[in-house]
Formats: structure tokens, C-alpha cells, sequence
């Protein structure tokens, strides 16, 4: 019986440093990994300066955009909250003015972009 204890031991003292080794490895292969790749960057484009955003807060407090349109073509635009759902990409005409309101109250500006 000891014999077999004996030999059970050193089993698990292999597995052990083995499953270490592969821990190492594999802790050595993602901080390699993690320098091949690079980061995604999102650019915004910001809408021309005719178009003209106003932040304003509805009577039941949401932090609202209204947007108007300034310029002589039809412009279209995309306001983007924090914590909520961005507005769909939106044509507004020349001199319409549009609001934006986010679906939730915690909602909070964040900016308008062209798109």
C-alpha cells in the first residue's frame, strides 16, 4: 500500500508542475500576443458648423439634444449619450430643427456627429 501511495504522490507532484509550467506559458504567450495586436479606434466626425446643437432638459429630466440644420443641403446627424442608446443616423432638411431624446433618465450628453 505504501508503495502505491508512494507512486500516486509523485504523479500528483507532476501533474502539479506541469499544470504550472503550462500556467507560465500561457501567462508568457498573452503578454507576448498583447503587443502584436492593436487597439480598435473609432473616429467621429464632427457635423459642419452650420449644423447647430442645443442640449436641453425635458420636463421630466432627460438630458435632451435639439438639432437644427443651418446649412443649404439636407445634413445628417447621430447624437451620442452616455449611458443609453445612440439616435439612429437622422437626415435633417435645411432649417428643421430636430430632437433628440435619449430612452432612459440616466441618460447624459455626450456629443452630435455627422454620419
Amino acid at each position: 500500500m505504501m508503495h502505491k501511495l508512494a507512486i500516486f504522490g509523485s504523479g500528483l507532484a507532476l501533474a502539479c508542475s506541469f499544470t504550472a509550467a503550462t500556467t507560465s506559458v500561457a501567462s508568457a504567450a498573452s503578454l507576448g500576443g498583447a503587443a502584436e495586436h492593436s487597439a480598435t479606434v473609432h473616429l467621429t466626425k464632427a457635423p459642419p458648423s452650420c449644423v447647430k446643437s442645443k442640449k436641453f432638459t425635458t420636463d421630466n429630466g432627460y438630458r435632451s439634444y435639439k438639432v437644427t440644420n443651418g446649412c443649404k443641403t439636407t445634413k445628417k446627424v447621430k447624437v451620442v449619450f452616455k449611458r443609453a442608446y445612440d439616435s439612429k443616423c437622422t437626415a435633417i432638411k435645411p432649417k428643421e430643427t430636430r430632437q433628440f431624446i435619449p430612452n432612459v433618465p440616466i441618460a447624459d450628453w455626450d456629443r452630435v456627429e455627422a454620419c
